[in-house]
């Protein structure tokens, strides 16, 4: 709340006395320019913090040509980036979870799920499906998120596979063969939608 106070007058000075369009959240925010911007503008933006008593951080500061394919940006656990589309000299902005945030829920899941621990997999399950399901709320509405899932998914069952190897004895006979359906019959809710074969 009181970074959005802060930050009330530069976003309405920057609304008002520029062309260009800014995105902000709390402390974080995203100034949008047709143009290309120069040293000159970034300078404006800064004194005009200044004048707030805000100070812009200089590691996560940079500015970004979108129009080239490759350059990219990351804003709330998202990444921005323009690739090649599937026309020819089609162009688009690929949205997906950013490389921290699949970082970041990696950690998240090796502490849920250990190879050492005598908690029982439906606890374990149960303990990963709220994980997932906040970051399927929030990453599954935007972009195309479908691809880190996929990846997700299967950190996450190799995770439950080292969980299994350790409990048993003889090769881990539980998730040795079928791990997908039966972590799914057992509860656990993938991010991206598993088929289930009809026979």
């Amino acid at each position: 709340m009181l970074a959005n106070i802060y930050l009330n007058d530069f976003c309405l000075k920057l609304h008002h006395q520029t062309p260009c369009e800014i995105v902000s959240y709390a402390d974080d925010f995203v100034v949008l320019h047709k143009q290309a911007f120069n040293p000159k503008q970034l300078s404006w933006i800064s004194d005009e913090l200044t004048k707030e008593g805000l100070t812009l951080n200089s590691e996560k500061t940079h500015c970004v040509d979108m129009s080239k394919v490759g350059s990219e940006f990351d804003f709330l656990g998202f990444n921005f980036k323009r690739v090649k589309g599937y026309y020819r000299r089609s162009c688009y902005i690929k949205i997906q979870p950013s490389k921290k945030s699949q970082k970041k829920l990696k950690n998240t899941l090796r502490e849920l799920v250990k190879h050492r621990t005598l908690l029982t997999i439906d606890v374990l399950i149960s303990r990963v499906n709220r994980v997932l399901s906040g970051w399927k709320n929030y990453f599954g509405k935007v972009g195309y998120p479908r691809q880190v899932f996929f990846k997700m998914d299967w950190f996450l069952v190799a995770r439950f596979y080292r969980w299994s190897k350790s409990r048993s004895q003889r090769r881990s006979l539980y998730l040795s063969r079928d791990a997908w359906d039966k972590l799914r019959k057992a509860g656990l809710v993938f991010l991206q939608p598993v088929k289930i074969k009809i026979v």
